[in-house]
């Protein structure tokens, strides 16, 4: 019926989006009936004739054989319906082929612009931007090897004749497609061709400044004094200017991408690992200590080029955050002078304030209810450092040995991940996260680390003077044994989510075992069986 009414009504009704969305359904009817072929003559005429029902017709135009395909062709009434049946099936299917179909039938056909913009994001899709190797001539060369040449080779013929509605289109795809194939020479001259007829408008201008820029960048195997001099305008362009001016659907990113990877890898392959990292910040970069000290030397030179300038400019850490970061280092490794030292070089990063008190040791970790708790003394993080340095020198000259070793102990485990300060060792280099797996290896191993805390526990034990203290002590270094359980069961593991669960939870701890067999008597002793559901079973069984 649907079929019918539309047949006999659809001489008399104007050609509008109401016509071609009834026509789409009717395409859709004939789908179903398994005419494929009449389905997508109906889509293409869709596709055509109402750009905003592009979309939906594009993704319903589905030829199933090539049979299909050609019937569809053969019910083409004129060359405008040819062409709109090329130009849907070049969105899914050798767009070159269906260019060249269309420049035959019209040269300045509309779908061809839009084709010519579907073979070049075709031809970037298949380019491996990831510099794997950090070296930009093999990654250069894999672009070139990438790219089809008999699209090149159409685009360019069509850029010669002159003849589409937009010649100068033609030009700027030409040259693009001339950068990607290491033809810089020619990707020039398409680019003056296209200058010399192109509308001056803003987008246009800025378009092909940017091809012009990654064909500039692109000629450089070297970074030299000179070669810097060829793209420094556009670099400052690129980087600072454009984000301000917010122009309507000029798409800049990628390139920005991209040129900052070109930059590292042409860095990376002349040693000079410092301008790499500026411009491609890598993940272990701070690993390494030497590279640590030529960054800061580079952050702290006054007489930088204005290629270095650009570079301190786009790297989001400085000498605080990198100093900080030291200062984290320091601390882990219980080189507290160094640590404070480093800290204090932090500027306004050692005056972040502690959310719990980290001298507090609890039954239960719950860092959460630690920061909603009233604290007396709030400590910033170098007030943490420089009272952990006074402790320090406290135990040893012998001077309140327990108390000072307890709060070591304390001040150790609550900047791990299992305390109330994760906010210490948390920044910009190291990283944020709730869990260690959010952490690479080399972190995630240090904020897991509970032996130095446990050190001081022990320090503690031996120097308590009455069962309650030892009960403390006991149960604190128990902790640090359970977190190296779960560590070795659960954090070492690469692959978390096949580790079979074998129903056991927790150990009989040595400081388990201390707390039940020797001071069962206590206070401590039933505040932890209270509170500790571990130690409650362990009691129990």
């Amino acid at each position: 019926m649907l079929i019918l009414f539309f047949t006999k009504t659809e001489n008399s009704v104007p050609k509008n989006t109401l016509y071609y969305r009834a026509l789409s359904y009717l395409a859709g009817l004939e789908y179903k009936k398994g005419n494929y072929a009449k389905s997508n003559y109906q889509y293409a005429q869709v596709f055509d004739k109402c750009p905003k029902l592009r979309i939906v017709a594009a993704y319903s135009f589905h030829p199933q054989e090539q049979s299909d395909w050609n019937q569809s062709l053969a019910m083409a009434k004129n060359n405008d319906e040819k062409i709109a049946l090329w130009a849907v099936q070049g969105y899914y299917n050798d767009e070159v082929r269906a260019i060249q179909n269309i420049y035959a039938l019209n040269p300045k056909s509309e779908h061809l612009e839009y084709l010519l913009t579907r073979l070049i994001n075709i031809q970037e899709n298949k380019i491996d931007k990831s510099f794997k190797e950090q070296n930009a001539l093999k990654n250069k060369q894999g672009i070139k090897d990438s790219i089809n040449q008999d699209s090149i080779k159409v685009v360019m013929a069509i850029a010669k004749s002159k003849n589409t509605s937009k010649p100068y289109l033609w030009n700027v795809g030409a040259g693009y497609l001339e950068t990607l194939n290491g033809n810089f020479a020619q990707a020039d001259k398409n680019f003056d061709t296209a200058e010399s007829k192109m509308p001056k408008t803003a987008l246009a201008i800025n378009q092909l400044r940017l091809l012009r820029f990654i064909n500039n960048l692109s000629k450089i195997n070297k970074i030299t004094p000179s070669a810097e001099k060829t793209v420094l305008s556009d670099l400052n362009w690129l980087y600072f200017e454009l984000p301000k001016e917010n122009l309507e659907n000029f798409r800049y990113e990628n390139a920005t991408n991209w040129s900052k990877k070109y930059l590292a890898a042409l860095f990376k392959t002349q040693k000079n690992n410092v301008m790499s990292e500026l411009f491609l910040k890598g993940s272990d970069f701070y690993d390494n200590e030497k590279d640590i000290v030529n960054m800061k030397a580079f952050l702290s030179k006054q007489n930088k080029t204005a290629f270095e300038n650009i570079a301190e400019k786009i790297y989001d850490l400085d000498l605080d955050k990198i100093n900080k970061y030291q200062a984290v280092q320091a601390t882990f490794a219980n080189k507290i002078p160094d640590a404070v030292s480093f800290m204090e070089q932090s500027g306004d990063l050692q005056y972040v304030v502690l959310y719990g008190n980290p001298f507090n040791g609890k039954i239960k970790d719950c860092h959460d209810c630690e920061h909603a708790e009233r604290q007396k003394t709030k400590y910033t993080l170098i007030e943490f450092l420089s009272t952990v340095k006074l402790m320090q020198d406290k135990v040893a000259s012998q001077e309140d040995v327990f108390d000072n070793a307890l709060l070591l102990g304390n001040a150790f485990y609550n900047i791990s991940h299992f305390g109330n300060a994760r906010v210490f060792y948390e920044g910009s280099i190291i990283g944020y996260g709730s869990s260690p797996y959010e952490f690479k290896d080399t972190f995630k191993n240090k904020i897991t680390d509970c032996s130095v805390a446990k050190s001081y526990y022990q320090k503690a034990l031996q120097a308590a003077t009455n069962d309650e203290q030892r009960a403390k002590c006991s149960y604190l270094i128990s902790k640090c044994e359970r977190n190296e359980f779960y560590n070795k069961k659960y954090y070492s593991s690469n692959n978390w989510w096949n580790i079979e669960d074998d129903g056991i939870y927790f150990l009989a701890w040595n400081g388990f075992k201390n707390l039940k067999n020797n001071y069962s008597n206590t206070k401590y002793y039933k505040d932890v069986i209270a509170e500790c559901g571990y130690f409650n079973t362990y009691v129990n069984q």
